[in-house]
């Protein structure tokens, strides 16, 4: 039986085999047969895709263990989606350029620049494959600050013709990566919408978040089905189970006209703003967290990083004869829902992007 070769008698071993074999009409063993050569080149592959990262191409990226996100909230102009956007962009100039190319992920509020309430389909801005205002500075956005946008819109489905209360996903190369139908409607959605069929599958390969996965939730998502599902069924919640961050875009109200005097939050004095707006602001929180609860302290961990709108708008947009204001509360905020803390928020009148780092578990 002959020695085992030296690695650096391969290539003539292997040839000089071959002719051996070729004379007997039989085809060579295959390298991999000899376990000196097949560790040779396991180690070797293993070299090659370790030099393959560190170039970053070949292997999928490992996972980061922190990401900076941002929540830009404030108060669009009903129905003017472009003086909306500028709105938006006045607040992100801002920034410092430091500042804004930190960013990993950006959200913004559900129907972010065309408002909320909407007597009926014919009011509301809907967009197009060929008119889509909100998509585009959503992926003009990416692109620029090299960053995850996550942006609601009201979209028209030119298939269906439905029309959406929506969400887009945009990977920071400017790519679109998710169209998000809001599956739970509120009551003010179903003027005008129809809704998605489904909470949209977890995410997992978006440009600029690298082996991250990423839940979808629209405002009314995180409440039991039409207020009629049992409320320990966590329908949003249970879906998320699995992702690092649930991206979350709302227009959640702190009143409307129809509250009951005693629930509805008042008008203040300016002197007791401070502590109204504290107090609403837990409540939302702890809410939303109660609606969270199998994801809290969950040894995966969860980030919830949520947009919600500011200001109020008449609720006489509904047609229902309702009179006053509807108030949006307001609290965008990042909740670490592994420690149940919220790392960092807005008030409740507060125009701007919050900014913050949240370490992966």
């Amino acid at each position: 039986m002959d020695t085992p070769p030296s690695p650096s008698a391969l290539p003539g071993y292997w040839a000089n085999t071959a002719s051996k074999c070729a004379k007997k009409n039989s085809a060579p063993p295959s390298p991999l047969s000899n376990p000196l050569v097949k560790k040779i080149m396991e180690d070797s592959l293993t070299i090659a895709n370790y030099a393959a990262a560190e170039r970053g191409l070949g292997l999928p990226p490992s996972r980061p263990s922190s990401l900076v996100v941002g929540c830009l909230q404030f108060t669009p102009v009903t129905s003017e989606t472009l003086a909306s956007i500028a709105i938006a962009d006045s607040l992100l100039s801002k920034h410092s350029p430091s500042t804004l190319s930190s960013l990993d992920v950006l959200v913004l509020p559900e129907m972010a620049f065309s408002g909320y309430n909407f007597k009926d389909r014919s009011c509301v801005p809907l967009e197009t494959s060929t008119h889509q205002p909100s998509v585009d500075w959503a992926k003009r956005t990416a692109k620029r600050l090299s960053c995850v946008v996550c942006c609601g819109y009201p979209r028209l489905d030119e298939d269906s013709l439905n029309a959406y209360n929506s969400m887009v996903v945009v990977g920071a190369d400017g790519s679109v990566c998710a169209i998000y139908d809001k599956h739970h409607l509120f009551a003010t959605d179903k003027t005008w919408a129809t809704p998605g069929t489904a909470f949209h599958p977890l995410l997992s390969s978006i440009p600029g978040l690298p082996s991250v996965t990423v839940a979808l939730g629209i405002c009314m998502d995180i409440n039991p089905h039409e207020f009629e599902a049992p409320f320990d069924a966590y329908e949003l919640a249970t879906h998320s189970k699995t992702a690092d961050l649930l991206l979350f875009s709302s227009n959640w109200c702190s009143s409307h006209p129809d509250d009951s005097d005693d629930t509805r939050f008042k008008s203040l004095a300016p002197e007791h703003h401070s502590a109204a707006e504290k107090e609403k602001i837990l409540e939302t929180v702890n809410y939303w967290c109660s609606r969270l609860k199998p994801l809290l302290r969950s040894p995966r961990g969860c980030h919830s990083v949520c947009a919600d709108r500011t200001g109020t708008e008449p609720a006489s947009l509904l047609g229902t004869g309702s009179k006053g204001d509807v108030q949006y509360v307001g609290c965008s905020c990042v909740l670490d829902l592994k420690r149940v803390a919220m790392v960092a928020n807005l008030d409740m009148h507060e125009q701007g992007l919050l900014v913050t780092k949240v370490n992966l578990h």
